[in-house]
């Protein structure tokens, strides 16, 4: 019951999403989103959110969110290209990850 809650939550949201993306950019485009996949499967996994489900919660989503948004910024004012602002974002994705698993290592080895 829960689960399926939540599916039609995000498909709603999804939607809206979809709907106000295609109204800023006054086009109907099946791939007007897809350089945003990235940037938002790593502002979730820096906010710690889990890739396998189960663990993170909302704070920690917005707070990656906003991390990368200000990186972005920074990037933005200094100049740099949008094509560097992916690497970053694969960059961040992986150091994060590798944080993860690293204290996941640490905790496995207290037990």
């Amino acid at each position: 019951r829960a689960r399926i809650a939540a599916y039609i939550i995000a498909g709603v949201m999804t939607a809206i999403a979809g709907i106000g993306l295609g109204a800023y950019a006054a086009t109907g485009d099946p791939l007007i989103g897809a350089p945003y996949s990235l940037a938002s499967i790593a502002a979730a996994v820096l906010g710690g959110i889990s890739f396998f489900g189960g663990q993170g919660q909302l704070k920690g989503a917005v707070f990656g969110a906003l991390s990368l948004g200000l990186v972005t910024q920074i990037l933005f004012i200094s100049g740099f290209s949008p094509a560097y602002q992916r690497v970053i974002y694969g960059a961040v994705l992986v150091v994060a990850l590798g944080i993860k698993a690293f204290a996941a290592g640490r905790i496995e080895e207290a037990r």
